[in-house]
């Protein structure tokens, strides 16, 4: 069995390959959204990986986790970029690139999510087993984000308000 430790150097190796992915794709596509999308993403990762850097300085000092439980919370979710969809309705679809590119993140970002669920069910400790399943948890955020950019991309009829008559009282 790996120590908790070998166990954070994997899961930052991980991470950072993510973070560096999502820097790649954002300079790759031209489509704001895409970009947009690849930035929050990549800002997420770092985030991640600065907690583990946090976690691990504290391990070495010979802190108890259970003193610096702060540590283990990862945070509050991704800030959607998503939310108001009619700052893009006069953008232009995507290229295939683009969504070759949303496709590979979301294939790399699913891998880490099963990554890390596998690491919840071999946890012992509360915290560490916590860590790794809000990481989890957050990795399947960025999925369904991907996920949730590419329907809008590449089906923008179904998003699109529809300018369609109000009839008010039978008129």
């Amino acid at each position: 069995m790996n120590s908790t430790e070998t166990i954070l150097t994997d899961i930052e190796k991980k991470l950072d390959s993510l973070r560096k992915l999502y820097l790649e794709a954002k300079g790759k596509v031209f489509h704001p959204l895409c970009q947009k999308v690849f930035e929050v993403l990549a800002k997420e990762k770092e985030k991640h990986l600065e907690r583990i850097k946090e976690i691990k300085a504290s391990m070495k000092k010979g802190k108890s986790w259970i003193v610096d439980r702060w540590l283990w919370d990862v945070g509050q979710g991704i800030p959607n970029p998503l939310t108001r969809l009619s700052e893009f309705s006069n953008l232009p679809l995507c290229t295939a690139e683009e969504l070759k590119w949303l496709d590979e993140t979301m294939e790399k970002e699913e891998k880490f999510y099963h990554f890390m669920d596998e690491k919840v069910k071999k946890a012992l400790q509360p915290l560490v087993k916590r860590f790794y399943l809000s990481l989890a948890y957050e990795s399947r955020g960025c999925y369904l984000l991907l996920l949730e950019t590419k329907d809008c991309l590449a089906h923008p009829e179904l998003w699109q308000q529809r300018i369609e008559a109000v009839f008010i009282d039978g008129v």
